[in-house]
C-alpha cells in the first residue's frame, strides 16, 4: 500500500516546500553530525535568534490560528524547516581545520560549482528556447534569469523538469553572492591570507556576473553598497592599490557591455521599468499596495502581537498572505514584540562584531542587507542561503569564542 496516500492532502503553494539544497544541504550536515558529536556553547546571539523564530513562526501563528479556528500547518512545517538549520552551528563549530579550508568547502565550492550549473540551465534554456524581452524582465519560469539550483523544485512539466520557487530566487541568488564575498574578504584581508587575494577577486568578478544575470533590482543595488562600502573601508585604511581597482573597473564594465549586448535585456533595463510613465511596474505596484493593506486592517492587538506568520492565518486576519518586505513581514506576523526581538538579536551581533572575524561577517551582511534588500524588496530572510550562512558564521564565531 502506497503510504502517501494515508497522508492528509495538504494545500501547497509554489512558495512552500523543500527545496533541492536543503535536502542535499541536510543529508551532508546529517551525515557529519553523527560522526562528529561534540556540543556547542550557546552564545546569547544563538538564543536570541531561536526566540525570534519560536515567536515570529510558531506561537504568533498559533495564537491568531486558535483565535479564528485555523491551524497554522503551514507554519509549523517552515518552523522544522527554519529549526532544522540549526545544525549547521554544530558543523561549524565541529570543522577542526583553519579559516581557508573552512572557507573553500563550505562557501568556495559550493560558490563556483552552483555558479557553472545554474549558468548552464540559462545558457541551455536561452540556447533551445530563446525568450522574449517581456518574458527576461518579467516572467519567472525557468532559465530566464540566473537562478541558483537551491531554488529549483522538481516538475515533470517545466523546462528540464525544474521549477523555480517563488519568484524565481534572483534575491536569494543575490543574498549568496553577498554572503561568499563578505566572508572570502574577510578571511582573506583581515586574518592575512593575502596570498590568495586571487581567490577574492575571482568572487568578486564572478558574484557580479551572477547578480546582473538575477535581474534582481534589489540584489544588484545592494552590491553596489557592498562595492562602495569595502571601497571606503579601502581609502580610509590607504590600503588602495590603483593598477588592481583600474583592472576590476574596466573588467566589470566590459561585462556590463557584453551582458547588455548579447542579451534581449539587462538588469538596467529592469530598473529603468521600474517607473514608466511615472507609474510603477506591476510587481512594485503590488508591494505598495500589500502595505497598505497590513497598514488599513491592523488593530492594536494585532501591532503589539502579530497576526501570525501562518499564510492562512494572515489572510484571514489581514487579507495579505505576505508583505514581500522582511523587516515589514516581521511586523505583519509578529507585531511590536517580533521587531524588538530581532532588534535585540540584531544588537547582539553588533556589539560583539569586534570578538571575531565571523561575526564581524555576520554583522556586515545584516547591515547591508538590511538597507534594500530586506527592507523593500523582500530578500527571504529565512531562505536558504541566507540562514545557511548565519548559522554557519554563529557556529564558526561559538568554535572561536572557545579558546578567547
Amino acid at each position: 500500500m502506497n503510504l502517501i496516500l494515508l497522508l492528509p492532502k495538504i494545500p501547497i503553494s509554489e512558495n512552500q516546500g523543500i527545496l533541492i539544497g536543503e535536502i542535499l544541504i541536510f543529508g551532508y550536515m546529517i551525515i557529519y553530525i553523527l560522526v562528529k558529536k561534540k556540543g556547542i556553547p550557546i552564545s546569547l546571539e544563538i538564543l536570541l535568534l531561536f526566540v525570534f523564530f519560536t515567536y515570529n513562526i510558531i506561537v504568533s501563528s498559533l495564537i491568531n490560528g486558535l483565535h479564528i479556528s485555523t491551524f497554522p500547518l503551514h507554519a509549523l512545517l517552515y518552523y522544522l524547516r527554519v529549526i532544522s538549520y540549526f545544525i549547521l552551528i554544530t558543523c561549524a563549530y565541529n570543522f577542526s581545520e583553519d579559516d581557508v579550508a573552512f572557507l573553500k568547502y563550505y562557501f568556495l565550492i559550493p560558490f563556483f560549482i552552483g555558479t557553472l550549473i545554474s549558468l548552464s540551465i540559462m545558457i541551455t534554456r536561452y540556447i533551445v528556447n530563446p525568450p522574449s524581452v517581456t518574458e527576461i524582465l518579467w516572467g519567472y519560469s525557468t532559465g530566464l534569469r540566473n537562478t541558483p539550483i537551491y531554488g529549483y523544485s522538481i516538475s515533470k512539466n517545466s523546462f528540464l523538469f525544474l521549477k523555480p520557487i517563488g519568484g524565481g530566487s534572483g534575491n536569494l541568488l543575490c543574498s549568496w553572492n553577498i554572503a561568499v564575498l563578505i566572508i572570502t574578504r574577510n578571511i582573506i584581508w583581515r586574518k592575512g591570507y593575502v596570498r590568495y587575494k586571487k581567490i577574492y577577486y575571482w568572487v568578486l568578478i564572478v558574484a557580479f556576473i551572477n547578480v546582473m544575470l538575477s535581474f534582481s533590482r534589489g540584489g544588484f543595488l545592494t552590491l553596489l553598497l557592498v562595492f562602495f562600502y569595502y571601497a571606503l573601508q579601502d581609502s580610509l585604511k590607504n590600503k588602495i592599490d590603483i593598477k588592481l581597482i583600474f583592472g576590476i573597473v574596466i573588467t566589470l564594465t566590459i561585462i556590463i557591455f557584453l551582458i547588455g549586448n548579447l542579451m534581449p535585456a539587462s538588469i538596467l533595463d529592469r530598473l529603468g521599468n521600474t517607473i514608466v510613465n511615472g507609474k510603477l511596474d506591476p510587481s512594485s505596484y503590488g508591494r505598495i499596495e500589500n502595505y497598505k493593506t497590513i497598514f488599513h486592517n491592523s488593530k492594536v492587538l494585532t501591532l503589539l502581537f502579530g497576526s501570525g506568520f501562518d499564510e492562512i492565518v494572515s489572510k484571514k486576519n489581514l487579507g495579505v498572505q505576505f508583505a514581500e518586505s522582511f523587516y515589514l513581514d516581521i511586523f505583519r506576523s509578529s507585531g511590536i514584540l517580533g521587531l524588538v526581538l530581532f532588534m535585540m538579536f540584531l544588537v547582539s551581533v553588533f556589539k560583539n562584531a569586534h570578538h571575531d572575524i565571523f561575526l564581524k561577517s555576520l554583522a556586515e551582511f545584516l547591515a547591508l542587507q538590511s538597507i534594500i534588500m530586506w527592507t523593500i524588496t523582500g530578500g527571504d530572510f529565512f531562505s536558504a542561503p541566507v540562514l545557511y550562512f548565519i548559522f554557519l558564521m554563529l557556529g564558526r564565531s561559538s568554535l572561536i569564542s572557545l579558546f578567547n
